[in-house]
This record gives C-alpha cells, sequence and structure tokens, in this order.
C-alpha cells in the first residue's frame, strides 16, 4: 500500500491558513514547524532592546522597528523576535498580510532556553541567505550577542557595545540586555 506524501506548502498557502493553524509555526522548506514558547528571560530580553531600537529609529525617522512580523525569506516564513527595515521597505509593508514580501536589514533571534541550536543556526543562515544584512542572536543564558553579519561573525561578551553600521549613533552596552535578568 502506497503512503501518501502531504504536499510542500508554499508562502501563499501558508498566508491562506487560520491564524489558529499557524501560531507559533514557521514554514521551513514547505512544512510547518513548530516553535517554542517564550521563557520570561527572553521576553525582557526582546521587550528591553526593541524599545531602545525603536525610539532610536524612530527619533531619527530611520524605518521600522517590528516585533515578531513575518516575512517571507526565500519561501520560507519566519518572525524574527525583533526586525528593522528601512524608509524604503517600509514602504513595501501590506498592512493586511500576515507574511511581508521583503526581508528586514536587521533581524534579532533571542535565544529560549528550550531553543535547539541547530535550529537557531539553520534560522540565521536562511536569514543572510535571503538578503538581511547583519543577525543579532541573543543568549541570555551565556549573556553572548552573536552577531552575523557580510563574511563574518563575531561574539560579544557583557563588556562590549552593541552597535549597528546602519544606524550611525545607535549603541547599548550588551550587559543592559541582561540587567532584568539579575
Amino acid at each position: 500500500m502506497a503512503s501518501s506524501v502531504a504536499p510542500k506548502l508554499t508562502v501563499e498557502d501558508y498566508e491562506r491558513l487560520p491564524q489558529d493553524q499557524v501560531h507559533n509555526q514557521e514554514l521551513i522548506d514547505g512544512e510547518l514547524v513548530e516553535v517554542s514558547g517564550n521563557t520570561a528571560a527572553h521576553i525582557r530580553v526582546s521587550y528591553d532592546l526593541s524599545l531602545r531600537l525603536g525610539n532610536f529609529i524612530r527619533a531619527g525617522n530611520l524605518g521600522e522597528v517590528a516585533v515578531e512580523m513575518e516575512f517571507d525569506f526565500g519561501g520560507n516564513v519566519y518572525a524574527p523576535d525583533i526586525s528593522f527595515f528601512t524608509p524604503a521597505k517600509s514602504q513595501q509593508v501590506v498592512l493586511l498580510k500576515r507574511v511581508q514580501p521583503f526581508v528586514p536589514d536587521l533581524a534579532v533571534e533571542v535565544v529560549s532556553a528550550n531553543d535547539p541550536d541547530p535550529r537557531i543556526t539553520r534560522k540565521a543562515k536562511h536569514y543572510r541567505d535571503s538578503g538581511v544584512a547583519e543577525v543579532w542572536i541573543i543568549e541570555p543564558e551565556s549573556r553572548e550577542v552573536t552577531i552575523r553579519a557580510a563574511g563574518k561573525d563575531c561574539i560579544l561578551s557583557t563588556d562590549h557595545q552593541l552597535t549597528k553600521a546602519l544606524l550611525p549613533g545607535f549603541s547599548i552596552p550588551v550587559a543592559e540586555l541582561f540587567q532584568r535578568l539579575d
């Protein structure tokens, strides 16, 4: 007896699914993949950074910061914890669509204790391969930030400053990202 194989989903298929079917799901290689729930540490770090980044962006009219907005990363749908995109890309936002037809300039992932490392690594690779200029992977447990950008990765610890070339003047001590975890 032949077994049937479910057809691979496209971004358009994903977009048509009811919200309750895709909540806490990502579309990876045509399949829905459940993502882990967020820990309190994850939520605190994400919230604090999104406020700092958002206030800086808004004050300088430099673009837009989004939290868990879904994007089409070459046929895969991910919702980075925090994303930044320039004013030109802000013009491409489709307000009544869940999945935006472009990728952000910066994607930030805050690692939860139950996030498997291979999934985060794969996600960061998909982001970069799809045209994201820079990816920040923030690890509350080790209190480090890994920056993945054009051909180079670097790891920042709590004695470093987190800056962004696309955002001249933006800087935050890495230690401040984790101050509400003590």
